[in-house]
């Protein structure tokens, strides 16, 4: 009888380590929290060798003499090297995990704390660990993350920056020309600049280069670490002190093999660059406090936080920019309604991107947008909540398509709508280019 208990009781405990250890935790802070990136930095070179492992496996599974033509191509090298290369890129993932744990030492101890399951009998079995934010989608955000250092802070990035960039910072630099510039589409002076979904915050560094007390709002905290590994002089303080290799999980649309052209930094021909190229960052080193920035009256201040949760400074933003970002909305009208909410009477907003949603519909549970409008939808709805998008008609349509006239030598060149065709992180080596036509405009609010 003692001896059935006994295995009763076992039986019992490893049913609920078993449920314990596959049922994942609660994400009260959400998929794009401390926690999740926290743990998916941590976690990267155990993910990239899982997806690695995959790989050799459906290597494996290929007949005989095809598997003797892969390795007379040199595939498993091929494999091989790219092992190596998580092994790098691990170092820049690990150093940030570790800047984390210095900066926030109690959220990645409670962090590490919900990470470990124990048995509902201890005594009888071990704690098991697991990793619930270790998963594929968790793997592409840090992903995205090493490929905004290059886009963000590298000279490899300079061409892709001065597309985006350049359309904004123009504005910017009128605006700064006068401390009172006052036009049918201005009211200055303009001192105070918000940038919502800063990621990497080079824009708002840029703009608080040119004297604007630039506020940068990101709620990803994959950015939000990867940014802060930067501006910390204890583990970034000089020009091209760190590498990565950003392109080198992606074997689609590759021109060359792995062999050679690994050693450039995004230059030269394209047909001379591999995808398993590494590429050093940053090409300046940033910090809040900046003598350059100071000196011209700006100041670059961050928000790690949801944008539709800012309040309002008095009397409101003279500026807000968004880059890549109104499409990122699970609501965009709530977005244009916070917009001209943090606005003062007068403030701009300036915008440039293009309308990539993510469905609710098409991916339930993923957090994807609940509202998805074309942008002469957008434009019109922006007029009704107090916007006037400048160089667009009450129908949304642009200034000289079809019935809507107006003089456009009233509105500043580098006011006037227009479309940008641009690319976002992008493998400009790879035979794929993705090319968005974003759209770019000035709204000053009623």
């Amino acid at each position: 009888m003692f001896f059935a208990v006994v295995a009763l009781l076992l039986s019992l405990s490893f049913i609920c380590y078993l449920a314990l250890s596959t049922t994942p935790p609660k994400k009260p802070h959400g998929i794009f929290s401390l926690p999740a990136a926290y743990t998916s930095y941590s976690s990267y070179l155990q993910m990239s060798n899982t997806e690695l492992a995959r790989m050799r496996t459906s290597y494996a599974s290929i007949p005989h003499p095809h598997k003797k033509l892969g390795y007379a191509i040199g595939y498993p090298g091929k494999l091989n090297r790219l092992a190596e290369i998580y092994q790098k890129n691990a170092k820049v993932t690990r150093a940030i995990a570790a800047s984390a744990e210095l900066q926030f030492p109690q959220e990645i101890a409670s962090a590490k704390s919900e990470l470990t399951s124990q048995s509902v009998f201890g005594w009888l079995l071990p704690p098991r660990t697991r990793n619930s934010y270790a998963t594929t989608a968790s793997l592409v955000r840090v992903r995205e993350a090493l490929k905004h250092f290059i886009r963000d802070w590298s000279t490899a990035g300079d061409a892709e920056r001065k597309v985006i960039f350049t359309p904004i910072l123009d504005v910017l630099r009128y605006l700064s020309k006068s401390t009172s510039l006052s036009t049918p589409y201005t009211s200055g002076p303009y001192k105070s600049l918000l940038i919502p979904g800063s990621g990497l915050s080079r824009l708002a560094y840029e703009a608080s280069l040119l004297g604007y007390d630039t506020t940068a709002c990101e709620l990803s905290m994959y950015m939000n670490l990867a940014f802060r590994f930067l501006l910390d002089e204890t583990t970034t303080n000089a020009v091209g002190q760190h590498e990565v290799h950003p392109y080198a999980h992606w074997f689609s649309h590759q021109r060359n093999s792995w062999r050679g052209g690994e050693d450039g930094e995004g230059e030269g021909d394209q047909n001379s660059l591999t995808s398993f190229r590494g590429i050093k960052f940053p090409d300046i080193v940033p910090r809040l406090t900046d003598p350059q920035k100071t000196g011209n009256g700006g100041s670059l201040n961050l928000i790690e936080g949801d944008f539709l949760s800012l309040s309002k400074p008095t009397p409101g933003y003279d500026l807000l920019v968004t880059l890549f970002f109104i499409d990122t909305s699970p609501n965009i009208l709530s977005t244009l309604n916070h917009i001209y909410h943090l606005l003062r009477p007068g403030g701009l907003w300036i915008n440039l991107g293009p309308l990539l949603y993510t469905s609710s519909a098409s991916y339930p549970g993923a957090g994807g947008s609940n509202l998805e409008l074309s942008l002469d939808e957008i434009v019109r709805v922006a007029k009704m909540v107090g916007l006037d998008v400048v160089g667009y008609g009450e129908d949304g349509r642009k200034i000289g398509n079809g019935d809507v006239e107006e003089d456009l030598d009233r509105i500043p060149e580098c006011f006037r709508p227009r479309t940008i065709p641009c690319e976002y992180t992008a493998d400009k080596s790879a035979m794929m280019r993705w090319v968005y036509e974003a759209e770019f405009f000035v709204a000053r609010k009623i």
